[in-house]
């Protein structure tokens, strides 16, 4: 995995040829122009339109390569960080740690993607209760241009490693191992860790850039934004605490798809989504509205939340927005899909839940898991059972 991410992304550099070597601040950097249309693949198709140039500073992704354990050469700003013991270290960790993730579960899941998801023109992934976890959203739909993550977790920002002493490099490298061991063994992040975890590493920003450019994309702008009563948002340039508290926060992170060749964006908002917590921020309900209708959904790990009626706002969002939706027994209730207008077609093996959520066990999904005709083999672990072999995934698409 290290010899093609390095490779792919060094004769990336090579053939745009113009990236910025500067060393200044973010503030002061000479932006990039990058011809998207010009990145080589494989299996590019020369008569393809030409996309117009994307000017940009390289600053965001010289650091989220740098917090993801990817040297990048002699022209990364980070270089003096690059050079130090305790980052060689966590460099090595995090490659041998990508590296089994792919190996064990990730390329499985690519594999399967293509045979099974296929079909869904998935442009627009919705994702509530993901936290930061755009890598499985990515894996199991790279196709899509924009991704709409949603979680409790602070947005935060990335961090200046060249303003840390190298014992602070040390310990934050530490924290972002710690922030990723829970995704990379079971594949979901634990809540209450979570509330420990992310502060050590600045929020969830610096783990969705890792994600990024350690699936082969490049960091291009991150964005604060306003989320405006009326569900659209606005540019905002001050700090979390100075930000109008009626009007909730969310980010965009725009990044280059170099395998797709085109600019893409994931969104991630950092609120209560239960009846309540919308209720109380209108605005969020507005965004809800105004996402696209012909979303592909996505639930891993929800804690059962929309099995209850204190969610039904944002279950009722999906079940409307959504054309296909692909989940674990832990989104939304099956019980949900009217089998009038939806068709779902069943993963793996249907087992209890976990002992903490063993109220929330599903006579129906049972009984239809128990009918072999309908199951198909799932090929990797994924969600609450990891390490059991009894993994499960719902594909419900809209009649």
């Amino acid at each position: 995995m290290k010899v093609q991410v390095y490779c792919s992304y060094f004769l990336l550099l090579f053939c745009i040829g113009f990236f910025s070597c500067s060393t200044e601040t973010k503030n002061e950097q000479k932006e990039d122009v990058v011809a998207v249309d010009s990145i080589s693949h494989k299996d590019s198709v020369k008569s393809e339109p030409v996309i117009e140039p994307i000017s940009f500073d390289r600053t965001d992704d010289y650091t989220s390569r740098i917090i993801a354990g990817m040297k990048d050469g002699d022209t990364n700003p980070y270089k003096a960080v690059s050079e130090s013991a305790s980052w060689k270290k966590f460099a090595a960790t995090m490659d041998s740690s990508w590296a089994r993730v792919n190996r064990q579960r990730l390329d499985k899941m690519r594999s399967w993607s293509e045979a099974e998801l296929a079909n869904l023109s998935a442009t627009t992934v919705f994702y509530p209760f993901s936290g930061p976890d755009f890598i499985h959203a990515t894996t199991f739909f790279p196709g899509a241009d924009k991704y709409y993550l949603f979680g409790l977790e602070p947005i935060g920002d990335l961090p200046n490693l060249n303003t840390k002493s190298e014992k602070e490099v040390a310990a934050y490298c530490e924290a972002m191992q710690g922030a990723l061991r829970d995704i990379f063994q079971r594949s979901y992040f634990l809540t209450k860790k979570m509330s420990t975890d992310m502060p050590k590493i600045n929020g969830v920003v610096p783990m969705i850039c890792t994600f990024l450019v350690r699936t082969n994309h490049i960091v291009t702008k991150i964005q604060p934004l306003l989320l405006m009563e009326n569900g659209q948002t606005m540019n905002w340039v001050g700090t979390a605490s100075d930000s109008p508290k009626k009007l909730p926060r969310l980010v965009r992170i725009d990044f280059l798809d170099t395998d797709m060749r085109k600019p893409k964006s994931v969104y991630y908002y950092s609120g209560d989504l239960s009846d309540n917590g919308v209720k109380v921020k209108p605005a969020i309900k507005a965004f809800l509205d105004a996402l696209p209708e012909g979303c592909v959904g996505y639930l891993k790990s929800a804690s059962y939340l929309m099995h209850y009626e204190s969610f039904s706002t944002i279950r009722n969002a999906m079940l409307e927005k959504c054309n296909a939706i692909l989940q674990d027994d832990t989104g939304i209730a099956y019980k949900y899909y009217d089998p009038t207008q939806w068709n779902v077609q069943l993963y793996g093996v249907y087992t209890p839940p976990i002992e903490e959520f063993k109220g929330r066990f599903q006579k129906e999904l049972d009984r239809d898991y128990k009918d072999s005709s309908r199951v198909k083999f799932l090929p990797f672990e994924i969600g609450y059972h990891w390490g059991t072999h009894k993994d499960n995934l719902q594909l419900a698409t809209k009649k």
